[in-house]
């Protein structure tokens, strides 16, 4: 390997090759990969500016030259470290100075590689995929050419700032021709030398070793440091957004949409309840949250608001309805609600019930204007007047007092207005504002009311016009007399006067008056001047299809039929004296019998009011009427 005049080395050309070559493919293949890297990163990242100082080792050549007298390795700054043999004095320091460059320099690729590795990983996350495949592109036709030009020939290549190049001569002439002249010289110290070369390379192979796995550390770290556009990715069936290269986590808006990604995984929750802050959100099956949106299961039925909070103990207002949602945001259905000292009801589409009734328990509610139930209140509709009570419940065939006053609400519940009630044997009248009447006078068309100071009315008079029999001129005529008065009173026979209803009177031809009229009502010719309770109740349907036979009836009974508005004829004596009883050839009979119109009575001063066809109208006192009443008891009501 070296040449001089004293001690010279001998080494075969075919090792020095082979190694020679060995050294160049390692130090390609590490340090022209990282080199491109860099260069990659550099461009993509600054200007194109290139400055011979570059921090990146590129293209690195090392090559061996046997020539003359001259051993040089060359580094990436241009820079050559030589050993020299023409002198054999020199030839410690020139080994160890090549030694030490060749150690030197291999530092310098070690550390030129690492700052590569460094700013490769840096700059990985800038540079995009057509940057990488022109770097591994270059990198593969580098190595390639290092390859060839080692195994194959001796390139020249000008290096560093002073031009200087190393050439492996493969001339097997010069190589003897230089060997014979040094043999002398090179006997003693060949074993040295050889020893020292192989420290060199030794040295020149670690470094290449270094260079390599920095090349694989690098690749690696690339692998891992891919950039990932802004986004959502599926990774495993997981998806996951993306931001600047870093997953991000929690509630994220994307395009207008958010979704939740999990603090822990970063990965994106479906179908997920999230509570924070004391609200519920939720994400559906596609991780979207629900905004503005119900949400229904379990039965039940939700809602998340514009917030995307999810009501809990809120109103909820649309469609011109209200909805209530509660404690765990279950909509309200077929429930009460109550709050602000009111009570409300949604019903079974979860709508609050509003100027609506509700019917339940077999009792009656009302929700108002602003959906409050009706508590203590009159409402009124359809004309008529309502009242709920304390427990809400409308007030149904019941007395309310109030005011000094009394009401009566009946069987729909509808206030009694201008009407009469009737219960516990007596009648009570409620006025035109629904008030009970109480000690007063009350007259209704022709009858008049007397009431006391619990609202009984406990006389009256139904107001029974009377017609004089005798001034018609049918002295026998009572029983038609007192008739049509009972019968014009209820609206019936108006277009009848006196002597033409007496026309339509059956007759009986017999003279019995269980058949008819037994003789005629204008003299005593013939017969029993009278027509009996049978008969006269079959002709009195002839105009009121109602008229019923009551003989027998008691006293109470035929105030009953008045206190209900139905005068009642009556069979007496003439002037109520006592009866006088005769033999007839139908029987025996009442002689001085006589008919007259019962219309009223007065259970205070227990009376009875009477129309009479012959005396006209009066009171009676009720033992007086009975009397005479009880003598045969017939009565007929209209």
């Amino acid at each position: 390997m070296l040449g001089g005049d004293k001690r010279i080395s001998v080494y075969k050309k075919e090792n020095i090759l082979k190694f020679a070559a060995l050294i160049v493919t390692a130090l390609s293949l590490s340090v022209l990969n990282h080199s491109n890297l860099a260069y990659a990163a550099t461009t993509t990242t600054t200007t194109t500016t290139t400055t011979t100082n570059t921090s990146s080792t590129k293209n690195i050549a090392l090559t061996t030259s046997i020539d003359d007298n001259q051993s040089t390795y060359t580094s990436e700054n241009g820079g050559i470290a030589s050993v020299t043999t023409n002198s054999i004095n020199n030839r410690d320091e020139r080994t160890a100075d090549s030694i030490n460059s060749a150690n030197q320099n291999a530092a310098q690729t070690d550390s030129a590689t690492q700052n590569t590795v460094a700013d490769s990983v840096d700059s990985t996350s800038m540079a995009t995929t057509s940057s990488t495949q022109d770097v591994n592109s270059e990198s593969s036709a580098v190595i390639d050419e290092s390859s060839n030009n080692a195994t194959h020939s001796v390139t020249d290549e000008t290096v560093g700032n002073n031009g200087t190049s190393a050439v492996i001569d493969e001339s097997a002439d010069d190589e003897n021709d230089r060997n014979k002249a040094d043999s002398a010289a090179s006997t003693e110290y060949s074993s040295t030398s050889s020893a020292e070369a192989s420290s060199t390379a030794a040295s020149a192979f670690n470094a290449a070793k270094a260079a390599v796995a920095a090349n694989a550390s690098a690749d690696s770290l690339r692998n891992t440091k891919k950039v990932i556009a802004d986004g959502l990715h599926t990774e495993n069936g997981a998806t996951y957004y993306y931001k600047n290269g870093v997953k991000q986590s929690g509630r994220q808006t994307i395009n207008g949409v958010t979704y939740y990604f999990n603090p822990a995984t970063k990965q994106m929750r479906t179908n997920y309840f999230l509570v924070n802050n004391g609200n519920t959100y939720y994400f559906d099956n596609s991780g979207r949250e629900y905004i503005d949106k119900f949400y229904s299961n379990w039965g039940h039925l939700y809602y998340f608001g514009k917030s995307g909070a999810r009501f809990t103990k809120q109103f909820y207002n649309n469609w011109g309805r209200t909805y209530y949602f509660g404690e765990l945001g279950i909509r309200y259905t077929n429930q009460f609600y109550s709050n602000w000292g009111h009570l409300y009801y949604f019903g079974g589409d979860g709508a609050r019930y509003t100027k609506q009734f509700y019917n339940n328990w077999g009792h009656t509610y009302y929700f108002g204007e602003r959906g409050i139930r009706y508590t203590n209140q009159f409402y009124s509709n359809w004309g008529h007047m309502y009242y709920f009570g304390g427990n809400g419940v409308r007030y149904t065939n019941q007395f309310y007092k109030n005011w000094g006053r009394t009401y009566y609400f009946g069987e729909r519940g509808i206030r009694y207005t201008n009407q009469f009630y009737s219960n516990w044997g007596n009648l009570y009248y409620f006025g035109g504002d629904g008030a009970l009447y109480i000690n007063r006078t009350l007259k209704v068309s022709r009858k008049t009311y007397y009431t006391n100071s619990k609202g009984i009315i406990y006389a009256l008079t139904l107001g029974v016009e009377n017609i004089n029999q005798y001034a018609n001129g049918a002295p026998n005529g009572c029983e038609a007399t007192a008739s049509l008065e009972a019968l014009r009173l209820l609206g019936y026979a108006k277009g009848y006067n006196y002597a033409a209803f007496l026309k339509t009177m059956p007759i009986a031809n017999d003279g019995n008056p269980n058949h008819g009229f037994g003789g005629s009502p204008y003299n005593n010719s013939w017969g029993w001047p009278a027509i009996f309770h049978g008969p006269l109740t079959k002709w009195l349907r002839k105009f009121d299809a109602g008229v019923k036979d009551i003989t027998g009836a008691s006293l109470q009974t035929l105030f009953n039929y008045v206190r209900s508005g139905h005068p009642v004829i009556t069979y007496v004596t003439i002037h109520l004296v006592t009866p006088v009883w005769q033999s007839a050839n139908f029987g025996n009979a009442v002689s001085n019998n006589h008919a007259v119109c019962l219309d009223g009575y007065n259970q205070v001063t227990r009376q009875v009011h009477l129309s009479d066809p012959i005396d006209g109208i009066y009171w009676i006192s009720e033992s007086k009427f009975l009397n005479a009443y009880n003598a045969v008891k017939g009565a007929v009501v209209i």
